[in-house]
C-alpha cells in the first residue's frame, strides 16, 4: 500500500529549494491491524503543554522546553527529578540512552525517562538541545508515534529546523508524506541542514518533479556530502532505470523511506548494520517484500516497538500452498527463517492432535534458539498455547512451555510445566537448574514453589568446581535479588576464576551513579543506570554491574523494574547457548 500523491499544478509557481505543494499522502498501516509502525501500546494520545512552560519567541527557549507526554501519575517520573543534576550530564548522557536493545524492561524504562515532562537543569551548556536529543533517542529506537507526540507540543517546531527534521523523518517512515513534506515547505533555514535538503529531494523525486529533485540533489553534493547511496536511490526514482543500488552501507530513515517508495530491499548487509527501530518501519510497509517485512517484524517485536498481535497478523498473513501446509514439520526446513516459524505457527494454530502439536512446537522453539528470536516466539506463541495442560504428550517440549510461560509472566504455569520436565526424564539436569534460576528470578521469594531454605541445595551445593564457575554469573544475581547462598558456596566460588570477561562498564560511571543516589539526583540516577546496561542490554554485563544497578533502581522504587531487568539478563544468557544444550540433549537422550 504506498502513499498516494497528487502532484502540483502545471505551471504553478515554484522554489526548487522547497518541497512540492500539494502532495498529499496517508498513513501507512499494517493490514488488518491499522497500527502504525513504531507505535507504542502505552503511547500517550491528547498530550496537553502547561501553559507558560516555554516562550515561543526565543530559539533556546524551544529547544529546550520543559515538555513531555507523561506526568508522575500518567507513567512518568516527578517533574523535578532532575532537581539536583547538571545540565552537562544530562548533555553528556541523553545519547548514550539505550531505548532499542533486546530487554523491554530497559527500553520502556528508557521511553518513560525521555518523555516524563520535567523541568531542564539550568547550568553551563555546550549549546546543544536536549529536547532534540530526546526526540533522536525516540527515532533511533523505532517509537515514531512517540516523536511526533513529543515535538507536537512545540508550537514553533519550524523554528528549529533540527528538530523539526526528525519529526518529519517520524512522519516519512509511518507513510505520512503530506504532513513531513508540508514542515519541509515551511521550516525555516532548511538549506543548511543535509537532512532537510534529502527530504525535499525525495519530496521533489516523489511528486515527479524530476529536475527540481535533481537541482536540490545538486545542493547536498555542492556542501560536500558524499552519499553514493542516496544518490543512487534519487536516480532510480526520477529515472525509473534500473540503477544497481548499493547493498552495504549505513542506513538512514531517508534511505528507508526511498526503497519503501521504490519497493525494494536495502540488501542483506545494509540491514545487517541498520539500527534495530528502523525494522518497524519496513515491517509495516506492503510495499516490501513479504519475507523481509516478516524478519523486520520479528526484530521490532524484539525492541518491544512492534505489537505481538501486529506479528501474528502478517504471519497469519503469509501464503503457503496446500502442499507445504500439509507437511508443515519437513517443509520449514526448505523455507527462510522467518517463514518457517510463520508455517509452524499456521500448522499449531490448526492442530488437534497432542503429539503432532508437541513435534510443532518442539520445531518451532528449536528454530527459535538457533535464529535468536526466542522470546519473541515466545511472546507470539503464547496465546495459542497457554490453555494447554501440562500432561505427558507435551513431556518432550514441558521445559519449553516452562520457559515460555515463565517469559510470559504466568508463574503458575510454568512451576506446573517445570514440574513435568522433573519427572519426565527428558531433561539434562543442568536445563533444570537453569530453569530453576530463571523461575527464582522471576518471581519474588514468598511467591516460589520450593522454600527459601531450598537454594542451599540446588544453586551450588553438590555442582562440580566446573559446573560452579558456570553458574558463579547466576549465583551471584540471585544473591543479589535476596536468595541465600550456602556460605561453603561462596567460599568455593573464591576459587574460581579472579577475572570476569563480561563487559565492564566505566568506573566513572558507577561513581556518578553512587553520588545520584546518595544526592537524591531521581532522573539522573536513572539515566546512569540505564546507560550502564548499554545499547548491548544487561546480558552482556557482568553480574556485579547487574546487581549494582537493580540496587540503585530498587532504591529509586523501581524494584519490579530492576527485577525484570536481571530475569531479563539471565534469560538472554540461557539463550544465548540454548541451541547447543538442545543439541547436548539430544546426544545424552540418544546415548551419543
Amino acid at each position: 500500500m504506498a502513499p498516494a500523491l497528487l502532484f502540483a499544478q502545471e505551471g504553478e509557481e515554484r522554489d526548487v529549494t522547497g518541497p512540492p505543494r500539494g502532495i498529499i499522502g496517508k498513513p501507512l498501516t499494517s493490514p488488518s491491524t491499522g497500527a502504525t509502525p513504531g507505535s507504542s501500546p502505552s503511547s500517550p494520545n491528547g498530550a496537553s503543554m502547561r501553559k507558560g512552560s516555554i516562550q515561543i519567541d526565543r530559539l533556546s527557549t524551544i529547544t529546550d522546553a520543559n515538555v513531555g507526554l507523561l506526568t508522575e501519575g500518567s507513567g512518568g517520573f516527578a517533574r523535578d527529578m532532575w532537581s539536583g543534576s547538571e545540565r552537562a550530564v544530562l548533555e553528556a548522557l541523553l545519547p548514550k540512552l539505550p531505548i532499542a536493545t533486546p530487554s523491554h524492561a530497559v527500553n520502556d524504562l528508557s521511553r518513560r525517562l525521555i518523555l516524563t515532562t520535567a523541568v531542564i537543569p539550568s547550568g553551563t551548556t555546550s549549546g546543544a538541545s536536549l529536547l532534540e536529543m530526546r526526540l533522536q533517542r525516540l527515532l533511533d529506537g523505532g517509537r515514531y508515534d512517540d516523536v511526533i507526540g513529543l515535538a507536537g507540543q512545540i508550537p514553533a517546531v519550524n523554528d528549529s529546523p533540527r528538530i523539526a527534521a526528525i519529526k518529519a523523518q517520524a512522519h516519512l517512515l509511518i507513510g505520512q508524506v503530506t504532513e513531513a513534506c508540508s514542515l519541509a515547505q515551511s521550516v525555516k533555514d532548511a538549506t543548511e541542514n543535509t537532512i532537510w535538503l534529502k527530504i525535499r529531494t525525495f519530496c521533489f523525486a516523489a511528486a515527479g518533479e524530476n529536475a527540481a529533485a535533481d537541482l536540490t540533489a545538486g545542493l547536498l553534493r555542492d556542501q560536500g556530502l558524499q552519499d553514493d547511496a542516496f544518490n543512487a536511490l534519487v536516480a532510480r526514482i526520477t529515472t525509473g532505470a534500473e540503477i544497481d543500488l548499493l547493498t552495504d552501507y549505513q542506513v538512514q530513515p531517508i534511505h528507508v523511506v526511498m526503497h519503501g517508495h521504490l519497493g525494494l530491499s536495502p540488501g542483506d548487509k545494509a540491514l545487517e548494520t541498520m539500527p534495530p527501530g528502523l525494522f518497524a518501519a519496513i515491517a509495516a510497509d506492503e510495499r516490501f517484500d513479504g519475507t523481509l517485512r516478516l524478519n523486520s517484524a520479528l526484530k521490532a517485536e524484539r525492541i518491544g516497538v512492534l505489537s505481538v498481535e501486529t506479528l501474528a497478523t502478517l504471519f497469519d498473513a503469509v501464503a503457503f500452498s496446500e502442499d507445504v501446509l500439509a507437511k508443515p514439520l519437513s517443509n520449514a526446513d526448505n523455507q527462510d527463517d522467518a517463514r518457517a516459524q510463520a508455517l509452524l505457527y499456521r500448522a499449531l494454530k490448526v492442530s488437534t492432535v497432542p503429539s503432532a502439536s508437541a513435534e510443532l512446537m518442539r520445531k518451532a522453539f528449536t528454530l527459535a534458539q538457533a535464529q535468536g528470536t526466542y522470546e519473541s516466539i515466545a511472546r507470539l506463541y503464547w496465546p495459542v498455547v497457554r490453555g494447554l495442560a501440562a500432561s505427558s504428550a507435551y513431556a518432550s517440549v514441558s521445559l519449553d512451555m516452562a520457559r515460555v510461560a515463565v517469559i510470559n509472566g504466568d508463574q503458575t504455569s510454568a512451576f506446573s510445566w517445570f514440574d513435568l520436565a522433573r519427572q519426565s526424564g527428558q531433561v539434562l539436569t543442568s536445563e533444570l537448574t537453569d530453569m530453576r534460576v530463571l523461575l527464582a528470578a522471576a518471581a519474588s521469594s514468598e511467591q516460589l514453589a520450593w522454600r527459601a531454605a531450598e537454594p542451599y541445595e540446588w544453586l551450588g551445593m553438590g555442582m562440580s568446581a566446573e559446573a560452579l564457575n558456570r553458574r558463579i554469573h547466576e549465583i551471584l544475581v540471585l544473591e543479589g535479588l535476596g536468595y541465600p547462598i550456602a556460605r561453603n558456596t561462596s567460599v568455593r566460588m573464591l576459587k574460581g576464576d579472579s577475572h570476569s570477561m563480561s563487559q565492564s562498564v566505566s568506573p566513572v560511571l558507577l561513581a556518578r551513579l553512587k553520588s545520584a543516589l546518595v544526592g537524591r539526583r531521581e532522573g539522573e540516577a536513572i539515566l546512569l543506570s540505564l546507560v550502564a546496561l548499554g545499547e548491548g542490554g544487561p546480558a552482556s554485563l557482568s553480574s556485579g554491574t547487574l546487581v549494582e544497578v537493580f540496587g540503585a533502581l530498587a532504591q529509586l522504587g523501581l524494584h519490579a523494574e530492576g527485577r525484570r531487568i536481571l530475569f531479563d539478563a539471565l534469560a538472554a544468557g540461557q539463550l544465548d547457548a540454548a541451541h547447543t544444550a538442545h543439541i547436548l540433549r539430544d546426544m545424552a537422550l540418544s546415548g551419543e
